[in-house]
């Protein structure tokens, strides 16, 4: 079996032995990852994915308490690896032909704010290309960092595994009586009131919308779905080679929603909001507005 690479945003030392019962987390697994003893003193999880004898997904979670993060905030750690193209200066370490597909900060539902980029290149030490995804956060003077890492035929695919499952992880008070068991009960029952909250938001619009609903601009509001508890979708169908679609932006909603102060109920509940345009079956364009964005 092929090993994939797995890369750090940066170089992690001073690192604190994991397998303690000091750090406490849950988090809900995509299907078909299996945890996967380690050695590695560094490492709360790993999680591995095989298809026909081949590793296809990897889930690493890591900490580290160097004394470095003592001196950052979460907020002061993402707007300084953001703005200094930390990301950037140390790839070059591990990868050739590093390619930056996104580096931003982004709100998860069990984390809060976290630094996520996602990226991709070759391993300089064994020559195997991958993208990966990783998530990080500073919390009671520990850097977190969440990875997901597939190799590029699969990635598209897995990559919203590894966001449905980072938005799951929750550290744990130490000193929490609950069983691994009621734990992850305790995280389904967030993700459960969560949908219920969106159901009801949904079933308030359409008590007071009737839809279908023209927009003119050969533009017309068909729907508005809750989708996997966690994104808040609305849907329109686009005529054939019409000129309005190309008047709807991300900033133009972001605008209008801020003015109308519809962001309120989806930022306080981590809740990514959706605009999706079709032409018959077809997405002809999307619009997706993160909590931090709002």
């Amino acid at each position: 079996m092929k090993k994939l690479l797995l890369v750090l945003i940066i170089l992690l030392s001073g690192c604190s032995n994991s397998q303690n019962d000091e750090i406490k987390f849950d988090i809900d697994l995509p299907e078909g990852y299996q945890i996967e003893e380690s050695q590695d003193k560094y490492m709360l999880l790993s999680a591995n994915k095989v298809v026909d004898g081949q590793i296809v997904g990897v889930i690493e979670i890591k900490y580290s308490d160097d004394r470095a993060f003592l001196d950052f905030d979460n907020d002061e750690y993402i707007e300084y690896m953001i703005e200094e193209e930390v990301l950037e200066s140390s790839s070059s370490l591990l990868l050739d032909d590093f390619e930056i597909i996104k580096n931003d900060k982004e709100n998860f539902f069990g984390i809060g704010d976290a630094l996520t980029a996602i990226f991709s290149g070759t391993s300089k030490s064994n020559q195997i290309n991958s993208v990966a995804i990783t998530v990080q956060f500073i919390k009671n003077k520990k850097l977190f960092t969440l990875t997901g890492n597939s190799f590029p035929e699969y990635f598209s695919s897995e990559l919203k595994d590894y966001y449905k499952s980072f938005d799951t992880f929750k550290l744990i008070n130490s000193n929490s009586d609950l069983t691994l068991g009621q734990r992850f009960s305790n995280i389904e029952k967030d993700r459960e009131q969560r949908g219920e909250y969106i159901d009801e938001i949904i079933s308030e619009l359409k008590d007071t919308y009737d839809l279908p609903m023209n927009f003119g601009e050969g533009i017309v509001w068909v729907d508005v779905i809750n989708e996997r508890d966690r994104y808040f979708v609305y849907k329109y169908e686009v005529e054939p080679n019409t000129n309005g679609i190309n008047y709807v932006s991300k900033t133009s909603i972001i605008s209008d929603m801020r003015a109308a102060n519809g962001f309120d109920f989806a930022k306080s509940s981590g809740i990514i909001m959706v605009w999706r345009y079709f032409t018959g079956n077809q997405i002809i364009k999307e619009i997706i507005v993160e909590p931090h964005e709002m």
